[in-house]
């Protein structure tokens, strides 16, 4: 896997942080396994299995974070991420292929 980021930090102030982060996803190698065998199917007609991915460009990703520091110990973190399918990925899954969003909120404390 090769991936290609950018990210824009802004500090708003000494508490709140918003990131901007763009995300490029790309298979290393054509027709090779991507992880622990994931992308194998057969391709119609055929019993010999078809492994990894014939196009590299599997996702795009955007993805916006705001975090906010109420203590050195205790942080909360939201981020908005929306990701489309790169061919690479289309092939795969075939019309199935869709772009997808992902919401989440986390909180973090140190001890």
């Amino acid at each position: 896997m090769k991936f290609h980021r950018v990210t824009l930090d802004a500090y708003l102030s000494s508490q709140d942080i918003v990131k901007l982060q763009f995300v490029r996803a790309d298979a290393a190698q054509l027709n090779s396994p991507i992880q622990f065998g994931q992308a194998v199917r057969f391709a119609a007609g055929s019993s010999v299995p078809t492994v990894g991915v014939d196009s590299s460009h599997l996702t795009d990703e955007w993805m916006l974070q705001l975090a906010h520091i109420f203590a050195p110990t205790l942080v909360i973190s939201s981020y908005l991420s929306y990701s489309r399918p790169g061919q690479g990925f289309a092939s795969l899954a075939g019309s199935a292929s869709q772009s997808w969003t992902t919401l989440g909120v986390g909180l973090s404390y140190s001890y």
